[in-house]
């Protein structure tokens, strides 16, 4: 995973690795180097979703940062057809920017994503630039996606956002930091006293495809955030989540529906008014047809199965521990004759 440090609004790469007394963590190989996300190929990101809160004086966007086609195979996956699946890998930055933090911050929020194309035939008879001729499009089921879970808090020694990530599936230690499970960030850790984010996948109807009638399992994927209650240190300000969707031909067009559902705080001077919060509508937009790779490439025809830590591809600003690599120690005897 790809980490980075913030300190007065400047992004610095190559943020020092947390003090560890442990055995370090494992270089990533040379294949892990190149798929990492690196800062360098994160430019002129597309815009996926803009929105401004003008009472007060907030800002949420998306952008497409990495899109990526390839495929997924596993041998020791069960799957209903022994071939591979087509799939395309997107990377999307999300902002969450207050103006005026002290007076409006973000305190909760929720992100939804629906991924639609169409067949084989109609995508081929329309030139890619002009995207498919049929206006049907069809939901998109997700195969992965990351961060499953994120617990995280301001550091009040660094100022700086440390992150406990775990997941369902998949999590190890991340690639770019050695951890020390006894580190004070752990010993921290009490129920609302941490920023959590989670992630999950659900059925869903299209809102586009007006045919669509019947309930597509694992076809939209929602992220809810909730900040540190004790800390009121909001929502962490960038972010870069990933996912993985099905395609029905190889490296097909799709269109991204986000949705963004935002609940900023109120000036406190209005406390007496009872309204300290102000819960938004959703914020949504729909992209064009995305049938360009974007961002950071994949050798071509790559197998996302091979992807070991999925949650290596996830950017946050801070540094991270993984709650599964905690040493756990055993609970102390029951005292005699009890």
């Amino acid at each position: 995973m790809a980490f980075k440090d913030v300190t007065n609004g400047n992004v610095k790469p190559n943020a020092p690795p947390i003090a560890s007394t442990n055995t370090p963590a494992p270089e990533p190989t040379d294949d892990m180097k190149d798929i990492i996300p690196h800062d360098k190929f994160e430019i002129f990101q597309a815009s996926l979703l803009e929105h401004e809160f003008g009472h007060e004086q907030a800002f949420v966007s998306a952008s497409l940062q990495r899109l990526q086609h390839g495929i997924y195979k596993d041998p020791d996956l069960e799957l209903a057809s022994t071939a591979s699946t087509d799939v395309t890998l997107v990377a999307v930055n999300f902002v969450l920017q207050p103006g005026h933090a002290t007076m409006h911050r973000f305190k909760r929020a929720q992100i939804t994503l629906q991924a639609f194309s169409t067949d084989q035939t109609d995508y081929n008879d329309k030139p890619h630039f002009e995207g498919p001729r049929n206006k049907t499009l069809k939901l998109l089921l997700i195969v992965k996606f990351a961060p499953h879970i994120v617990s995280g808090r301001v550091s009040t020694e660094s100022l700086h956002w440390n992150f406990a990530l775990g997941a369902t599936v998949g999590v190890t230690v991340p690639l770019t930091a050695n951890i020390n499970p006894q580190t004070t960030f752990d010993k921290t850790k009490v129920v609302n006293a941490m920023m959590k984010i989670q992630g999950s996948t659900r059925s869903s109807m299209s809102p586009m495809a007006t045919n669509d009638t019947a309930l597509v399992p694992s076809s939209k994927l929602v992220w809810s955030f909730e900040e540190n209650k004790s800390q009121r240190s909001g929502l962490p300000r960038e972010f870069t989540f990933v996912f993985l969707v099905e395609q029905p031909v190889a490296e097909a067009a799709l269109k991204l529906r986000i949705g963004i559902v935002p609940v900023i705080s109120c000036d406190p001077a209005n406390f007496v008014k009872r309204h300290c919060t102000h819960s938004h509508a959703e914020v949504w937009n729909v992209s064009q047809w995305l049938d360009k790779e974007v961002g950071q490439a994949f050798p071509q025809g790559f197998n996302f199965a091979t992807i070991e830590r999925f949650e290596d591809l996830v950017e946050l600003p801070g540094k991270s521990v993984n709650i599964k690599d905690s040493k756990v120690e055993p609970a102390p005897s029951a005292p005699a004759g009890l």
